[in-house]
C-alpha cells in the first residue's frame, strides 16, 4: 500500500470519490482506502516500470492511450483548468520582462474546451505493471478543458527533462512535439495546432519556474527566444 496524506479531510474525499468514479468508468488507477487519519488514504501499489525509463520500451501512442481513455469520460464536478495554477507560486518579483510579458498574453486567453484532463500529465504518472498494463496515478489535477492542455504539459516534459532532452532546446522541442502528436494521432486522435502552441508555451514556463525554484539546471534563455517568436 501507498499512503498519500492531503492538505484537508475534504480533500482527501473528494480524492477518494474521484478515485472511485474513474475506476468505475474504466480508468486503470490504484484503487483508494481510507488512512490512519482524516486527512490519509491508502492507495494499492502498483508494482512495474515508470518515469523515463518507459520511453525505451513503450511507443508514445501507448503511454497517451490512457489519457486519451480518460478524456473520454464524461466530467463529473470538477473544476475548469487553470492554466497558471503552478505557476503563480513560483512567480517573483524580479521575474524577466519576456516571461511577464508571454504570461499576460497566454494567461488572459479563453481556456475553452470540455475535456477531463489529468491536469499534470507526464511520464512519472504512469507505471507499466508486469503484465504489461498501464496504471495511471496522481489525479488532483483533474479538471476541465482541452486535450492539447495534456499534451502540451506532456511535450514540455520530455523536451525540458536531462533523460529525454535532445543536444540543444529547439531540437528536443521538435523532436518531441512530433513524437507526441504523432502517437496521438495513431490513436485517432487530432489536436487543434494554436491549442497546440498555446499550452505547450505555458507548460515550457510552468517547467522553467519549477526548475529555477529547485535551483536546478533550466532553459531560461532558450525559452525566452522561443516565446519571442511568432
Amino acid at each position: 500500500m501507498f499512503r498519500k496524506s492531503y492538505a484537508t479531510a475534504a480533500a482527501a474525499t473528494v480524492a477518494g470519490r474521484r478515485t472511485t468514479w474513474l475506476r468505475a468508468g474504466g480508468i486503470r488507477t490504484p484503487e483508494a482506502r481510507p488512512g490512519r487519519g482524516p486527512k490519509d488514504l491508502l492507495f494499492d501499489y502498483i508494482a512495474g516500470a515508470s518515469r523515463f525509463e518507459l520511453i525505451a520500451v513503450v511507443p508514445i501512442s501507448a503511454l497517451l492511450a490512457p489519457l486519451a481513455a480518460l478524456h473520454d469520460v464524461p466530467a463529473k464536478a470538477v473544476p475548469s483548468f487553470d492554466p497558471l495554477l503552478r505557476i503563480r507560486p513560483r512567480r517573483t518579483a524580479d521575474d524577466p520582462g519576456w516571461l511577464t510579458a508571454a504570461l499576460d498574453q497566454l494567461g488572459s486567453e479563453e481556456i475553452g474546451g470540455t475535456t477531463l484532463l489529468h491536469g499534470d500529465f507526464h511520464v512519472g504518472q504512469l507505471i507499466r505493471d508486469e503484465a504489461g498494463d498501464m496504471w495511471l496515478v496522481d489525479l488532483d489535477d483533474l479538471a476541465i478543458g482541452p486535450p492539447e492542455a495534456d499534451l502540451g504539459n506532456f511535450i514540455a516534459h520530455l523536451s525540458s527533462s536531462a533523460e529525454t532532452a535532445r543536444s540543444n532546446f529547439a531540437d528536443s522541442l521538435a523532436f518531441w512535439q512530433r513524437e507526441v502528436l504523432g502517437g496521438w494521432a495513431a490513436l485517432g486522435r487530432g489536436c487543434d495546432p494554436k491549442w497546440i502552441d498555446r499550452y505547450l508555451r505555458l507548460a515550457l514556463i510552468r517547467r522553467h519556474l519549477k526548475l529555477r525554484a529547485a535551483g536546478r539546471p533550466d532553459y531560461g534563455a532558450a525559452l525566452a527566444q522561443y516565446l519571442s517568436a511568432p
